[in-house]
């Protein structure tokens, strides 16, 4: 099999764009072979029109999705009420339906979620991803930098659960519509303070019920001390108690959203929209 451009280099996977009889495909590469059928499994799940087929055991083949990772996309594009209101409900549905399979992905994150040109949102990469029922509460997991909640940063493996994604991908969210990081990520001793104790704030991009959306999905207790000055079971028990005011599943998330009569501040929206092309022409 011909691999004709590494794409990816990873620590346990390197993916590869190939082409077979003139038709591009992915070869994704893995070093662990289970991680290799947990993917195949939970794609083929989320994507059956674009099914992928383990190669002796531990290579994952499938059609090739021309997409841009998150933070590639023009952002204003999105700028449409109907186009990101379309957008986060896919991406939502998608997280639902691993949550409905028995699985957390607990790897959202910017890179994780690719957009084509016609506006499909797709959720990949499931090496990562959690079968609930055999999370240990011993267990260190592996998190994204700079889009996990608390309970993934301290280990409270019995505060994990769907709201945990929810969090994650909520984070990349704000990451990708204003442009900046929600978590300096310049420092990794700052950034993993800055992370620990994030808050949300209401943005003048989004509406009032889009900004209480992300408040509520983005809850996280305030440590006031470094959190060596705690004992264990305070730090659960104040992370289970900033969980407990999240949403509890993607299923209520979403009624949020379709409750939502607007997600932007129109107003604000327009004038960075307008700005855009105003520094645009200057530059000319």
């Amino acid at each position: 099999m011909p691999l004709q451009k590494l794409i990816r280099k990873g620590k346990f996977t390197n993916l590869y764009l190939i082409r077979e009889k003139n038709e591009k495909c992915a070869l994704k590469v893995f070093k662990n072979q289970a991680i290799a059928q947990k993917e195949a499994f939970l794609w083929n799940l989320l994507y059956p029109e674009f099914p992928a087929n383990l190669i002796e055991g531990h290579q994952l083949k499938r059609p090739w999705i021309n997409a841009k990772p998150l933070m590639k996309v023009d952002r204003k594009k999105f700028y449409n009420e109907n186009l990101l209101k379309e957008m986060l409900l896919t991406l939502f549905g998608q997280i639902e339906n691993l949550h409905l399979a028995g699985y957390l992905h607990f790897d959202i994150k910017p890179e994780h979620i690719l957009v084509d040109s016609s506006n499909k949102v797709y959720l990949i990469d499931f090496s990562n991803a959690l079968p609930v029922s055999e999370i240990s509460t011993e267990e260190k997991y592996p998190y994204p930098t700079c889009y996990a909640p608390q309970e993934c940063i301290f280990h409270i493996n019995k505060a994990i659960g769907p709201w945990s994604d929810i969090f994650m991908a909520c984070m990349s969210i704000l990451h990708w519509l204003t442009g900046e990081s929600p978590v300096p990520n310049d420092n990794p001793v700052f950034s993993l303070h800055a992370q620990l104790n994030f808050q949300y704030r209401s943005n003048t991009m989004f509406s009032k019920k889009l900004n209480q959306i992300f408040e509520k999905a983005l809850k996280q207790h305030i440590f006031f001390r470094p959190p060596h000055h705690y004992e264990k079971t305070e730090i659960e028990k104040f992370i289970i108690e900033a969980v407990n005011q999240r949403f509890a599943t993607v299923s209520d998330f979403i009624e949020a959203l379709n409750n939502c009569d607007y997600l932007l501040n129109r107003k604000n929206v327009q004038s960075d929209f307008f700005s855009f092309f105003k520094n645009l022409l200057k530059r000319r």
